[in-house]
């Protein structure tokens, strides 16, 4: 599995979002998500976590370019990258796009904003053939298939029937134990099993990061 998120934004240094006090930068921004979405998909836990994190913009006091390799209890493999240095899509402010594949098949996709109502193109592979999936809008503004509505309907029903949500504190707890593995694999230059036992990240970490100079 692989996934690249990606915003060409190679100019701010003042936002929030680029100063040390937030605690890490754009991986545990964005690369949560996928951390969540790998998860999901495989039904599996992560072991190993090994990873490469850039500070590129001068200015910035996190680091705003990151790739994570992620190995699975059962073997399976993945890719993150994130970054606040990459290309945007011509049509939209973010880019994310990334493939799934495995012995029988593959699925691509290429994935407009959140602040967008277009579906995804999702492409898949099977049988030595692509085929491109016909997905239709249902509804109007926001469309039903929109997923922060769904969310939030989901959330609502879970409140108002006393069901189980479909993601639970737990779930946040396995993403942030990965993001504080791949931190404490770039400080350390190694790859780190989970469970982390002991680590608390100090508060000069960023210092340990590589600075990209012209």
């Amino acid at each position: 599995m692989e996934v690249h998120w990606s915003l060409f934004g190679i100019k701010g240094t003042e936002a929030f979002r680029y100063k040390a006090y937030t605690g890490e930068g754009i991986f545990q921004d964005h690369g949560s998500h996928y951390i969540d979405l790998f998860r999901w998909w495989t039904g599996d836990e992560v072991s190993e976590v090994t990873a490469e994190c850039n500070l590129i913009v001068p200015g910035r006091q996190i680091e705003d370019h990151v790739v994570v390799l992620l190995r699975f209890k059962r073997s399976s493999v993945a890719v993150i990258e994130t970054s606040r240095v990459g290309p945007s899509h011509e049509q939209y402010g973010l880019w994310e796009r990334g493939q799934i594949y495995c012995t029988k098949g593959a699925i691509l996709f290429d994935v407009p904003d959140w602040t967008s109502y277009e579906l995804p193109l999702i492409k898949v592979f099977k049988r030595g053939t692509w085929e491109t999936l016909t997905m239709y809008k249902e509804g109007r503004y926001p469309p039903k298939h929109y997923m922060f509505k769904r969310e939030i309907n989901h959330f609502i029903e879970c409140i108002k029937c006393g069901k189980k949500p479909l993601v639970v504190g737990y779930d946040g707890r396995a993403a942030i134990e990965v993001i504080n593995a791949a931190y404490l694999s770039q400080i350390e230059g190694r790859k780190n099993k989970l469970p982390l036992k002991g680590f608390k990240i100090r508060e000069d970490i960023f210092k340990h990061f590589p600075v990209f100079r012209d």
